[in-house]
C-alpha cells in the first residue's frame, strides 16, 4: 500500500464550521466511477435540509460534459463548487476542513486491488470517508482504520450522509507508529519482504 502520512495531517488546524462540505479531490472517470448513484442519492437526501450550508466541492476535478450533465440532471448546480487544482498543502487543509470526503471505488472487477494514494490521504485526514461502490479490500481498510464505509445502494448513502449531518464528528486518531497502514509501517513491511527474498 502507498500508506498514510498521519503525522503530516496532524500539523494542520481543523477549524470548526456549521457548514456541511462534502469534498472530492482529483478526477472523475465515467467508465469506472458511479457518480450517477452518488448525485442521485444526494438529490434525494437534500430534500428538507437547510441547503444554504451544504455543498459538494470538487477540487482539481475536470468539469467534463458527463459530470456537468449529471449535475444538471439532478438540479444540483447551486450545491456544487469547482475549485482549481491546488498545491498539496492546500488540498490537505481542504480535506481536514470538510465534513465528509467522497471517494469512488472502481466498478470494474479487473481494477480490484488497486487502492489509490488518494484513499490513504483521506484516511490520514481523519475526516469521515464515504466511498461509493462495493470493493471488499477498500471496505476492509476503511473499517480497520475506523475511517468510513463503502456504500453501493441509495439508502446506504442517504443514511451515511444523515448520520454525519446530524452528528458531525471526526474519526478517531491514528498514529504513524502503531497504524498498520501508515507509510512508515508499509515501508517496514516492504523492507522485510525484500530481506526475505
Amino acid at each position: 500500500y502507498n500508506g498514510c502520512l498521519l503525522q503530516e495531517y496532524k500539523k494542520i488546524e481543523r477549524l470548526s464550521s456549521k457548514d456541511f462540505k462534502i469534498t472530492f479531490t482529483g478526477n472523475i472517470y465515467k467508465e469506472t466511477n458511479d457518480v450517477d448513484l452518488f448525485l442521485k442519492s444526494f438529490s434525494k437526501w437534500i430534500k428538507g435540509k437547510e441547503t444554504s450550508r451544504i455543498s459538494i466541492n470538487f477540487v482539481g476535478t475536470h468539469k467534463s460534459r458527463y459530470l456537468r450533465s449529471l449535475i444538471d440532471k439532478y438540479d444540483l448546480l447551486k450545491f456544487v463548487i469547482f475549485l482549481d487544482k491546488q498545491p498539496n498543502n492546500l488540498v490537505r487543509k481542504i480535506q481536514i476542513n470538510s465534513q465528509v470526503l467522497l471517494h469512488f471505488c472502481w466498478n470494474k472487477e479487473k481494477q480490484y486491488g488497486n487502492i489509490s494514494r488518494k484513499l490513504f490521504e483521506y484516511i490520514s485526514s481523519r475526516t469521515p470517508i464515504l466511498s461509493i461502490g462495493n470493493e471488499s479490500e477498500i471496505r476492509h481498510v476503511l473499517q480497520e482504520t475506523l475511517s468510513g464505509n463503502c456504500c453501493s445502494k441509495q439508502q446506504e448513502i442517504i443514511d451515511f450522509l444523515d448520520d454525519y449531518y446530524e452528528k458531525p464528528r471526526v474519526n478517531p486518531e491514528l498514529d504513524d507508529d502503531t497504524c498498520f497502514y501508515s507509510k512508515k509501517n508499509q515501508m517496514r513491511n516492504f523492507e522485510a519482504i525484500i530481506l526475505q527474498s
